[in-house]
């Protein structure tokens, strides 16, 4: 909950180089960013340090990360309401996810997405999404599901 605190840490680390230039503890550390910055409902600079995080793992051939910090993105439109693009980036973790057997983050994805279509009054879209999400879940339990359901 000290959201605030989490992004004075963060900008402090990544600006005076704390993490020793280890490119995997930085693409982190925009993502936990990107993260805290949603909670405090800070849309665009969420977008913009998830996009960061999102570069360095395609750079560096972090396909799983790379899903992740899409489906991070796709949630701050979601939390905007702005569904089209919430579908697009949640659709693309989902499917690149799997490919690289991400359940985690596959996972949290279809949860949204189930959430999303409910929202939007579409239950047997919804009904799709949690199966997905299920199926997920049942290839690597770890309680994901469990705060949804």
């Amino acid at each position: 909950g000290y959201y605030q605190l989490s992004v004075q840490y963060f900008e402090k680390a990544l600006v005076f180089n704390d993490l020793h230039d280890d490119a995997y503890s930085v693409m982190h550390a925009y993502n936990t960013l990107g993260l805290s910055y949603l909670r405090l409902k800070n849309y665009q600079k969420a977008v913009e340090v998830f996009q960061i995080s999102n570069q360095m793992a395609r750079e560096m051939g972090d396909t799983g990360w790379e899903a992740l910090t899409y489906g991070n993105i796709g949630m701050v439109y979601y939390e905007q309401k702005e569904y089209t693009r919430a579908e697009e980036h949640l659709q693309y973790d989902i499917e690149t996810s799997t490919q690289v057997n991400g359940w985690a983050s596959a996972c949290n994805a279809a949860v949204l997405m189930a959430e999303m279509y409910l929202e939007m009054g579409l239950p047997d879209k919804s009904l799709v999404f949690i199966e997905l999400a299920q199926s997920f879940e049942d290839k690597e339990p770890a309680l994901y599901l469990k705060q949804f359901i």
